[in-house]
């Protein structure tokens, strides 16, 4: 439109028109995290580390071959992350729906009518006429948003949009925390068949020694009949136990399958081994939790969301505007329908202003900031449980840094007394008893260490999901 070529009302007219339209577009809700009402400690009670920085790529962190490949796979393909993309598009399409609320509508419509009319009763007059009428009009429609309450329920919707896109980074979050945990899972399955396998071949290899004492009649030497029936206990005990952890392993390739939405027939390859522990990642600073984790911001722009629900709730009492008009032609047929010379047009305006609602204004403001409180709720609910999450996980670091470290020291000694008692055993000068006590803790020290290996890669799978993803050091 040239505004230069129009009379000067007609130019402030058009300015009026597009600074009100402007000033109606809806916007994104403004954070509410001083509303919060808990007190943030500066520091984390279990690190002192305060760097900051994310870094989305924490899976590759693991260096374990094929785990970002397949995490990469499952967030492609699993249903459940489908169907949080699925939301997000439909609420998306909401806060566009709800925002066509106070666009002008303009409709073409089009109307044919044949009406009879029968003449009875009029002296001279009888029989009857037909009628046509045809008509084609531009009909348009606009209630102005004075106060901004359409404006605010749209973006109540728009927060909402966003608390899904959060939504379904913490989803995609949470089934890489899954994937990776089946994958260590099914890697200690792995070294625990392996070490069970040792221990079912050194039972047999035993309860076979000792038959064969026991025939000599070598029972001074450790093959009484009593210590050959037990050493054949052990290695029925050990095979199950191998049976056990090939169980363990079939369940993790399923649960792994699973998790990358294909059908759970364990044939999936897995990894041979742990991976190595990567260097830890640095937590950051407390305050800046609420705006890395993805649950917490989701539950941050619900809270936002019901502020503006209160807002348009509170708005209803207002006046409201309705502008209608309409443009058209009509005749006795098509072609005089479509004849401009034969224009008709309409424009009309309505005020309404609620008087009497039966309290339903009322009771929507009480429902609404109801909403509003349950929200807040929710949201310090959240901070809580992230600050809880976080703390834990560095928590149980220490600890089982601590349990490692011994388990490591004693599993040297195990495997010392272990060889010296096999080497006695065979020159005859230790019991049988001892080398199966000896062969008994080395094996058990050996497979408590496979599990806490594997625990401490579960927590720290937990402590990148807790702090939001994974951690990068920013350069300075």
């Amino acid at each position: 439109m040239n505004f230069s070529s129009k009379p000067p009302t007609v130019r402030l007219l058009c300015a009026a028109f597009l600074g009100f339209v402007c000033a109606c577009a809806p916007k994104v809700p403004e954070a509410r995290w001083a509303e919060l009402g808990l007190d943030l400690p500066e520091r984390w009670a279990s690190s002192q580390e305060a760097k900051a920085g994310v870094d989305h790529g924490w899976v590759a962190r693991f260096h374990s071959p094929g785990l970002e490949s397949a995490v990469d796979r499952a967030i492609a393909q699993q249903p459940d992350l489908k169907a949080a993309a699925a939301r997000v598009r439909r609420a998306a399409a909401q806060a566009e729906i709800d925002r066509s609320a106070v666009r002008p509508k303009l409709d073409l419509n089009t109307d044919f009518t044949r009406q009879k009319q029968r003449f009875i009763g009029f002296p001279g007059v009888g029989g009857a006429n037909i009628f046509d009428t045809v008509g084609v009009s531009l009909d348009l429609s606009w209630e102005l948003d004075l106060w901004g309450a359409y404006r605010s329920g749209t973006e109540g919707l728009i927060a909402l949009w966003q608390a899904e896109a959060e939504s379904q980074k913490a989803a995609e979050l949470s089934l890489a925390a899954q994937f990776c945990k089946a994958w260590f899972a099914a890697a200690e399955a792995q070294e625990q068949l392996r070490l069970a396998e040792q221990a079912v071949e050194f039972r047999r290899t035993t309860a076979k020694s000792l038959e064969e004492r026991l025939e000599s009649s070598l029972d001074q030497e450790g093959g009484t009949a009593s210590q050959v029936f037990l050493a054949r206990t052990d290695a029925a005990t050990a095979a199950a136990e191998m049976e056990g952890w090939k169980q363990e392993l079939d369940g993790a390739r399923r649960q792994l399958e699973l998790l990358s939405g294909d059908f759970a027939q364990g044939k999936i390859k897995v990894p041979t081994s742990l991976p190595k522990l990567p260097a830890n990642p640095p937590a950051g600073l407390p305050s800046e939790l609420l705006l890395r984790r993805p649950d917490i911001v989701a539950a941050e722009r619900r809270f936002a969301a019901r502020g503006r629900a209160i807002k348009q709730a509170k708005r209803a009492v207002y006046p409201s505007f309705n502008l209608t008009g309409s443009r058209g032609t009509i005749g006795t047929d098509l072609a005089e329908a479509l004849d401009s010379t034969n224009g008709v047009w309409r424009l009309a305006g309505g005020l309404a202003q609620p008087i009497l609602t039966g309290g339903r204004i009322t009771g929507e403001i009480e429902a609404r900031t109801a909403d509003e409180e349950e929200a807040l709720a929710q949201l310090q609910k959240s901070v809580l449980q992230g600050f809880y999450e976080v703390e834990l996980a560095l928590s149980i670091e220490k600890f089982l840094k601590r349990r490692i470290a011994a388990l490591e020291t004693a599993g040297d000694a195990s495997d010392q007394a272990a060889e010296q008692a096999n080497e006695e055993f065979s020159r005859g000068t230790a019991n049988i008893l001892v080398l199966l006590e000896a062969e008994t803790r080395r094996l058990a020290l050996r497979s408590q260490l496979i599990k806490l290996r594997r625990l401490r890669l579960d927590n720290r799978v937990n402590l990148h999901l807790a702090l939001g993803g994974d951690f990068r050091v920013r350069n300075k």
